[in-house]
């Protein structure tokens, strides 16, 4: 019983639905008739748009919405033009186009996806629906009939319906498809007009309007030979919007056809057709370009995208690597621990005071030994007190040992607020370019300077390490050899060319470069932080749109 209940008001309410879908259709196109004209028929273009936007379940209700409206108007007729033509004309014209636009809809893929319109399909489908309208028209004007008899047509006039229909479509249905395929992925706020204006697209396109207002004002001041240069300068704006954002060319395409519906008196003159037809041929043309342009953008931006996912997998590589590489040093820390305790217990146990002595000194290397690798893995001092501790403390013990002096400028504790994987690209980049420096045998001092900044929200670092060579001192460095070999290992560097160091470097957006200055060597790297913004940017991504596809 309750089902039969819950069905009954949802059978209830589907006829409310319809109703409401008669009642709206019909009351947006009475103003629309009454604003359309024979030359420039708007309400064609409103029926393509309203198939292509409602449902299938609701065209039977836009054909009786049409056909409530018409009746009355076309009855009023009768005895002026004739029972055929009544007959003619109250057939909803919407109806006749209906399966036009459900073969392209279900067969020819118009719109692939709820993000997707294939252009050419709907040029064709407005095509189409132009000439079957143009005909229904030709033959319902063949049927008047005339107290002086029947009605001639002038010749060529099929041929108006056609090209009126089809500009009045270029005009409406563009922008109903931006409707179907925006409507998914609309704001969840407006834009204040601040943030509007920043925009490059608003810009250029308040621009377009403002120059298709002053070109109409100045085609009713100026001579009529110079006329045709201002028909033609709104040609070319329409062609600078579609090169320079793509489907925007919908805004340039309509403002230039309504444009050209004011500047241009219609009446039946060859001169005026062709004019026409060469905009209907242009704006066509453009608004395939523009598809074209706009598939284009987008394979660029997934392409854009793709390369950001790889960067940022990168980066979470690298800092994986150092991760294992912290748990490898604390976990060599805690065995050299294990060791010192286990070894100590076994001399206490099986060895004599008296011969302990030659036992300790031996064993005093291993854990000493494994305390170096450790450090070489991973810093103790990163761990403890940060990166700047690591690039002071260890960078310096080790060319300190070398016989190389060595002093470091950081911006201290602020960069703690870097990525964890940026850090450790400052710390390998730091110890690469100090074992490059320190291998030659005239280097005598070392000066690291780091500086820290902020462009467009995204943290940069500076890099600099100086390097000072003394040729006197050559000598000196040869005997220190052995030691200055010991800098890489101890350092955890592996001597790297210039060229793995960049691609490194580019992983963060930047670059490394090497040149010798007057006192010696010189090594600067810029590093990004792209992670924050990655992290910005991933927070407000949205589907992929492609409002054309070629």
């Amino acid at each position: 019983m309750r089902s039969i209940q819950i069905e009954k008001t949802l059978q209830a309410d589907r006829w409310l639905i319809h109703m409401v879908v008669v009642m709206g259709y019909a009351l947006l196109y009475l103003p629309l008739r009454a604003f359309s004209e024979n030359h420039w028929p708007v309400i064609a273009g409103f029926r393509m748009a309203c198939l292509l936007l409602v449902p299938y379940r609701y065209w039977a209700a836009l054909a009786v919405g049409e056909s409530v409206v018409m009746i009355h108007p076309n009855m009023a007729c009768l005895g002026e033009f004739g029972i055929t033509w009544v007959a003619l004309m109250s057939v909803p014209r919407i109806a006749l186009g209906m399966p036009i636009v459900w073969w392209f809809r279900s067969r020819t893929a118009l719109f692939p996806s709820h993000h997707q319109v294939n252009i050419k399909v709907l040029l064709c489908c407005a095509l189409s629906l132009s000439v079957l309208w143009a005909a229904m028209n030709s033959v319902t004007l063949s049927t008047v009939q005339l107290p002086t008899g029947p009605y001639h047509a002038p010749s060529g006039t099929a041929f108006m319906y056609v090209l009126d229909n089809y500009l009045a479509m270029l005009i409406v249905v563009p922008w109903a498809v931006m409707v179907r395929t925006h409507r998914r992925v609309m704001p969840d706020r407006l834009l204040s007009l601040r943030q509007m204006v920043r925009k490059p697209a608003f810009r250029h396109v308040s621009l377009t309007v403002l120059a298709f207002t002053v070109l109409t004002f100045l085609h009713g001041v100026v001579t009529d030979v110079a006329k045709p240069v201002v028909l033609t300068a709104l040609f070319l704006l329409v062609v600078w919007l579609t090169l320079k954002h793509g489907w925007v060319s919908v805004l340039g395409g309509t403002s230039a056809l309504i444009c050209m519906r004011f500047l241009l008196d219609w009446r039946p003159d060859p001169a005026i057709l062709q004019m026409h037809v060469v905009m209907a041929f242009a704006i066509t043309g453009l608004y395939m370009f523009g598809a074209h342009i706009s598939s284009q953008w987008r394979q660029h931006e997934q392409l854009q995208r793709d390369a950001k996912q790889t960067q940022h997998v990168a980066q979470k590589a690298l800092l994986f690597g150092e991760q294992r590489l912290q748990q490898t040093s604390q976990f060599l820390e805690q065995v050299a621990g294990v060791v010192c305790m286990d070894y100590a217990r076994v001399l206490q146990r099986f060895v004599p005071v008296e011969a302990r002595d030659g036992y300790d000194k031996d064993f005093l290397d291993v854990p000493k030994q494994v305390h170096y690798v450790a450090e070489s893995i991973h810093p103790s001092a990163w761990r403890e007190r940060g990166l700047a501790a690591a690039l002071e403390e260890s960078i310096g013990m080790a060319l300190h040992e070398a016989g190389i002096r060595y002093s470091c400028e950081t911006p201290g504790i602020r960069l703690r607020f870097l990525s964890e994987a940026l850090q450790g690209v400052i710390y390998r980049m730091a110890c690469e370019a100090a074992v490059h420096i320190s291998a030659s045998p005239a280097c005598i001092g070392i000066h690291l300077t780091l500086r820290m900044g902020r462009r467009r929200g995204v943290p940069w670092v500076g890099l600099r390490m100086d390097g000072m060579l003394e040729v006197s001192q050559v000598a000196y460095g040869l005997l220190q050899a052995k030691q200055r070999e010991r800098v890489a290992p101890k350092l955890g560097a592996s001597a790297r060319p210039f060229d793995d160091l960049r691609l490194l470097a580019r992983l963060f957006e930047g670059d490394i470069r090497r040149r010798a200055t007057v006192s010696g060597m010189r090594v600067t790297a810029l590093l990004c932080d792209t992670e924050s913004r990655a992290q910005h940017e991933r927070s407000r991504i949205k589907p992929l749109i492609r409002l054309w596809v070629g």
